[in-house]
C-alpha cells in the first residue's frame, strides 16, 4: 500500500497516471487487483470543527495480490517511489501479508 500526499494543483493528472498503471499492475503473475482510495477532506474532519489537518486529503494504493514478494515488486517502482509519480509525495509504503483467515462455516463453531 502507498500513500500519496497530492499536491492542489494536478490531481487529475495525478488520477490519471495511477490508473494508467493499474492496466499494467493488474496484468501481472500473484495480482489480483488494484485500487486507488482518495479520502475526502471535508469528511475528515469532525462534526462542528473546522480544522483541516496535513493527511486529510491523502490518496492510498492499494494493490493485492497472492504473494507479498510479487505485489512488492510489482507496486514499489510504480507507486513507491519519490520519483515514482509526479503531482505527489509518497508518505508510506509497505506490503502486508494476510496470516490467516476464517470461512463463513467456521464462524458457526
Amino acid at each position: 500500500m502507498s500513500r500519496l500526499r497530492p499536491s492542489t494543483a494536478g490531481t487529475g493528472e495525478l488520477r490519471n497516471a495511477i490508473l494508467a498503471r493499474f492496466d499494467a499492475v493488474v496484468g501481472l503473475d500473484q495480482i489480483i487487483s488494484a485500487h486507488l482510495i482518495e479520502a475526502d477532506p471535508a469528511l475528515s474532519v469532525a462534526p462542528g470543527d473546522s480544522r483541516m489537518q496535513t493527511g486529510f486529503g491523502d490518496w492510498y494504493v492499494v494493490v493485492e495480490g497472492t504473494d507479498a514478494d510479487a505485489v512488492r515488486q510489482a507496486a514499489e517502482p510504480r507507486f513507491g517511489t519519490p520519483t515514482a509519480l509526479a503531482h505527489c509525495d509518497v508518505i508510506s509504503f509497505g506490503t502486508y501479508r494476510l496470516l490467516w483467515d476464517l470461512g463463513k462455516a467456521e464462524l458457526n463453531r
